[in-house]
């Protein structure tokens, strides 16, 4: 079957990617996952220019790129082709900190996804992801950083948030479905029996799929208090984390939701828990602007997307939020001094 079109917006330019962490309380599952492999996880890790002891430093955060060579590593030499999945073995309800707590104590699974989306940059500043709903169905998308994050480590999140939602929903709980961008390799039978739903590979997207009715159910273990708690603290450690890298903040932002919805830097700024005046401010002491970042994501993105055959020029200008195809033709001769076919012949 022919593949469809990759919904790109994983390209970041170096000086973003390099600024990319994880918090350490997270990067304790790629530890855990290697060692559970009889690994020498320690040595992994000094391989990969992380030094194991800041795994228990509370807060301390941990370059993406490092990371990534961890994962990567790790799966090589435990030659186990589902490596990902398997990190959901070695799951601990501290690994989202406190975060994993405000999940925890929530009414529902739709709940708990809300709050996933919303406080997710605790766990990875650069992370990609959007939420889709309908009557019936929620849509939970990743979209690993090119350079920067691993599929196999994306995929190990994706499978311990599903192990955080069974420790509270039940055992039996399940996605409707799930999408992939890779290929099947020969293990859709292990990947069906770990998410326990239907798993479509080569798919446009990757993403993690609920019916809403059973999301909607409340939780035995829902706890207002230790709910709000849990939140404001999340909220706060949000708030630090996103005011010491504004850029990046701002620049990740603006990759999730190009195209889906109209951009302002008010929204940016709201989402940021900051003033406009007061994000203004902090872009301008590091020598930038909002337009500027939307114009860097764009021309990234655009530079992305060009080199992708299935994808017409109409369909990339409406995803980079264009108005129409001769605006964006207007910006890329800017950034390229070339019209978009023109270029586009040119690499192909």
């Amino acid at each position: 079957h022919m593949r469809k079109a990759p919904i790109t917006t994983n390209l970041v330019p170096e000086s973003v990617g390099l600024q990319a962490t994880l918090i350490s309380c997270w990067v304790q599952v790629a530890h855990r996952a290697a060692t559970q492999f009889g690994l020498d996880a320690d040595a992994i890790f000094v391989d990969a220019g992380i030094d194991p002891a800041v795994l228990y430093q509370p807060e301390s955060r941990i370059p993406s790129h490092k990371v990534k060579r961890v994962w990567e590593m790790s799966a090589q030499l435990s030659g186990c082709p589902t490596y990902g999945l398997r990190a959901a073995e070695v799951a601990y309800p501290g690994m989202y900190h406190g975060l994993s707590i405000a999940i925890s104590s929530s009414r529902t699974v739709a709940s708990m996804i809300a709050k996933m989306m919303r406080y997710r940059r605790i766990v990875d500043t650069l992370c990609i992801n959007t939420l889709e709903e309908t009557a019936d169905e929620v849509r939970f998308t990743w979209d690993p950083i090119i350079g920067y994050e691993a599929e196999i480590g994306a995929e190990a999140m994706i499978a311990c948030l599903l192990q955080l939602f069974r420790w509270s929903a039940g055992s039996e709980f399940s996605p409707s479905r799930m999408t992939f961008q890779h290929q099947e390799k020969g293990l859709a039978a292990e990947y069906e029996q770990f998410f326990n739903c239907v798993c479509e590979f080569e798919a446009a997207e990757n993403a993690i799929c609920f019916a809403r009715k059973d999301i909607e159910i409340p939780l035995a273990s829902a706890n207002d208090t230790i709910a709000a708690n849990s939140e404001q603290m999340t909220a706060e450690y949000l708030a630090r984390v996103m005011r010491g890298d504004t850029v990046n903040a701002v620049y990740s932002m603006l990759l999730s939701h190009l195209g889906k919805q109209v951009l302002s830097i008010d929204w940016v700024a709201e989402e940021m828990m900051l003033s406009t005046r007061t994000l203004q401010r902090k872009l301008k002491k590091v020598g930038t602007t909002y337009e500027e970042l939307l114009d860097d994501v764009k021309r990234e993105l655009a530079l992305q997307h060009i080199k992708n055959p299935m994808m017409s020029i109409q369909e990339i200008a409406h995803q980079l939020g264009f108005s129409d195809a001769s605006n964006f033709g207007r910006s890329f001769r800017r950034w390229t001094n070339m019209a978009p076919v023109t270029y586009r012949h040119g690499i192909q």
